[in-house]
């Protein structure tokens, strides 16, 4: 065995030592500032506590399941040169493993705590070893509750966990060495690649900005346009509805005047005839004394020309009405 080996065991224990050294150190502080001691019931039920908690963790320890699924990564990733991604995965499962071992520790002090607790209790007669060891013989959750038998599972869980973590760490140590070895590419020479990926994408977002603008640009002039024409059409068809109105108008005016004309030549009419029948009268009683044949020609010949007179107005009636309208 050399004497690197050899240094670094003896480096282990004295730090095992001190630690166990501290650990004392904190009981015997703890139990200096608690007022009085808690009965037999209240230590046993902090035993039985921790030990579930013990247990809890072991059964929810998948951090050597977590690693073996990342350690498969490790050819895929180092064949396309991402050491670094499989460094930082591995890191990962190291401070989950690590913080559940954290978690597992406290636990175990907690628990070696309450046992010498106990201890106390027996020797201030507050509980009796017969009580203790019937506690003793009794498990939770499968583990046995004597601390002969939970102190040597704690260690053997510690142990288990310093190999996991001590294997991790040798993952990311050999990460960090293939790191180094791949051949990656300037860090400037990234930046400006990433930069000119960047400068063209800007170029391609105002190019499609800019022609966005000119067809809304467009759009607008045409709509523009539209609401232009439309107003025209609707300023036409106002005008078109207001001579239409005016001409109406108007019709109406000529139509009430040539009724009012042709009531007027009625009129008229009617009163020559009224006239023209008392001249026939007259004549008739002038004439009375002569022959009837001669009578009935005059009569005729006199209704005849009213007749036609008649037709005469008439028809001058009918031919003003038509220019009327």
């Amino acid at each position: 065995m050399d004497k690197t080996t050899l240094e670094e065991l003896r480096k282990k224990r004295k730090a095992q030592e001190q630690r166990l050294i501290d650990e004392l150190k904190y009981k015997r502080t703890c139990l200096r500032g608690a007022p009085t001691l808690p009965s037999e019931a209240e230590v046993q039920r902090k035993i039985r506590t921790f030990v579930k908690e013990i247990m809890r963790i072991t059964k929810k320890n998948n951090f050597l399941d977590t690693f073996t699924k990342t350690k498969a990564l490790q050819p895929a990733l180092y064949a396309r040169g991402e050491a670094a991604l499989y460094r930082a995965k591995m890191e990962s499962v190291w401070l989950q493993t690590s913080h559940g071992r954290e978690c597992f520790r406290s636990a175990a002090e907690a628990l070696a705590m309450c046992y010498e607790t106990y201890k106390f209790l027996i020797v201030a007669e507050s509980a009796t070893r017969k009580t203790r060891d019937d506690f003793f013989a009794e498990d939770e959750d499968g583990l046995s509750l004597d601390p002969g038998i939970t102190s040597d599972y704690v260690r053997r869980e510690m142990d288990f966990f310093d190999e996991v973590l001590g294997t991790m760490q040798t993952e990311i140590r050999n990460a960090e060495i293939q790191i180094s070895n791949e051949d990656h590419p300037n860090a400037m020479a990234e930046l400006k690649q990433m930069i000119s990926n960047m400068q063209s994408t800007v170029d391609v977002a105002v190019n499609a900005l800019q022609q966005e603008t000119k067809d809304l640009a467009r759009n607008v002039t045409e709509l523009q346009s539209l609401m232009k024409n439309i107003q025209e059409r609707v300023s036409s068809i106002s005008a078109s509805q207001l001579a239409m109105e005016e001409r109406f108008v108007v019709l109406e005016e000529r139509r009430k005047s040539s009724q009012e004309e042709v009531r007027n030549v009625v009129k008229e009419a009617e009163g020559e005839e009224d006239l023209l029948d008392l001249d026939i009268e007259e004549e008739e009683l002038a004439l009375r004394d002569d022959t009837g044949v001669q009578v009935h020609e005059e009569k005729a010949q006199m209704h005849e020309e009213k007749t036609q007179v008649h037709d005469e107005k008439t028809q001058a009636h009918d031919n003003k009405t038509p220019e009327a309208s």
